[in-house]
């Protein structure tokens, strides 16, 4: 699912509304723990929606 919000360029305007490009993933590892999300996920997601 991480790779996929990458992918997935023309759903950005879906996701626009949202505090990064996934409805769940970046509202957790985000606000919450973005150390731990970002190790789980090595520089995947997390490094173009941070």
């Amino acid at each position: 699912m991480d790779e996929v919000e990458l992918v997935q360029n023309e759903d950005t305007e879906k996701s626009a509304p949202r505090p990064g490009n996934a409805p769940v993933t970046s509202t957790e590892s985000a606000p919450h723990l973005p150390d731990q999300q970002d190790s789980a996920r090595p520089q995947r997601t997390r490094i173009p929606l941070v």
